[in-house]
């Protein structure tokens, strides 16, 4: 079991490596980001939850991206095979979800800063994404930005949920329930006896 020290630098460093590879190599390099996202998994101490949010987080934006596509927002060439988004796309919103938990866990203790941070920064990844040759755009561009920076306003409030509701303790069956705060045991409601 790998114990490395996986500070939020290198969780951004792997982020922007897996970007960039996603959207310059696409498909030529899947091999990549499997590697990278592995990377990202060995490198952290709790996999368990850890890919629980990632599954969650990139699961629903890969829904809004299948929606989007569906729509005719999103326009990839060539098409899809598989699913209505390419893998590389689903790989980009796995390594998304991965910074939420690290590089990104500043801005989540603070939504009034990471909601309409979201809304104003992603918008400009696809754009980038997009001028890159990876997506095209079906509708006009500044239409398309504000409704990708309404999704991604409402869609980091529901990671924020996530990622919390995730960092929550819970008690095991037949334990007491365990409070962050005082880290001591409070006596249950409903005791069963």
């Amino acid at each position: 079991m790998l114990n490395l020290n996986y500070r939020n630098w290198l969780n951004l460093v792997l982020f922007q490596s897996l970007w960039f590879a996603a959207v310059l190599g696409r498909e030529s390099l899947l091999w990549l980001l499997v590697l990278l996202l592995t990377a990202h998994v060995l490198f952290c101490s709790d996999r368990k939850t850890e890919l629980k949010v990632m599954l969650l987080c990139a699961g629903l934006g890969s829904a809004v991206d299948i929606v989007l596509t569906l729509a005719g927002i999103f326009v990839f060439s060539p098409p899809p095979t598989v699913l209505p988004i390419p893998i590389w796309l689903i790989a980009l919103w796995l390594g998304f979800a991965a910074t939420l938990r690290h590089s990104l866990s500043y801005l989540l203790k603070r939504p009034a800063i990471a909601i309409p941070a979201a809304g104003l920064t992603a918008p400009l990844s696809y754009f980038a994404a997009m001028r890159l040759g990876a997506v095209d755009f079906g509708f006009d561009t500044p239409f398309t930005l504000i409704l990708l920076g309404v999704l991604w306003a409402a869609m980091m409030a529901v990671f924020i949920l996530i990622c919390r509701a995730r960092h929550q303790r819970r008690p095991r069956q037949g334990q007491p329930p365990f409070t962050r705060r005082t880290a001591v045991a409070k006596p249950a409601l409903y005791p069963r006896g």
